[in-house]
């Protein structure tokens, strides 16, 4: 599953898209989805804000209503995220949560994607996932989101940045 604003935030940041076409940016996005699940590719899975979290197998769980903190915490795996920055976003209202239709789809579309393309991605969302954590989601001993982070670093190719939070993540 991922979340909608997710991949608007990771795709804003690849392209720098300026804050004066966000709107246009992310409703192509919208647009591109809605296409997916027409083609029988994506499927809308629930509505981010009945999602609580995570079960002890890691599927998300869900319920009839949730603070604002725990709806942000769901989007990224339970990770504390900065509300101000989502809330500005101009999909923050509309998000929705996405899911392949079948597994295969997603082995299919990374098959296909140059080896460049893929860690250029992991990039993208390691750099989008750390600007929008809050600062005391940065401060705890979140192991969850530091290998969420960790794996995404270390996809990308930056083994620098891998290695430093591999170092945090020993050092526990």
């Amino acid at each position: 599953d991922f979340d909608l604003l997710d991949a608007a935030l990771t795709y804003e940041q690849m392209f720098r898209v300026r804050n004066s076409d966000r709107w246009e940016s992310a409703m192509g996005l919208c647009s591109l989805f809605d296409i997916a699940i027409d083609e029988g590719i994506l499927e809308q899975s629930f509505a981010v804000e009945d999602v609580t979290g995570d079960d002890a197998d890691g599927d998300a769980v869900v319920a009839d209503s949730i603070n604002e903190e725990e709806k942000m915490r769901a989007s990224l795996g339970n990770v504390a995220i900065s509300l101000r920055g989502r809330k500005s976003h101009p999909l923050y209202a509309e998000n929705r949560r996405y899911r392949f239709t079948h597994d295969s789809w997603k082995t299919s579309i990374l098959n296909i994607m140059l080896d460049g393309r893929k860690a250029e991605l992991h990039e993208y969302v390691a750099i989008t996932l750390e600007q929008e954590m809050s600062e005391e989601a940065h401060n705890q001993d979140d192991l969850k989101w530091q290998l969420r982070v960790f794996r995404h670093w270390n996809s990308s190719g930056n083994f620098a940045k891998a290695s430093e939070l591999g170092l945090t993540i020993g050092s526990q």
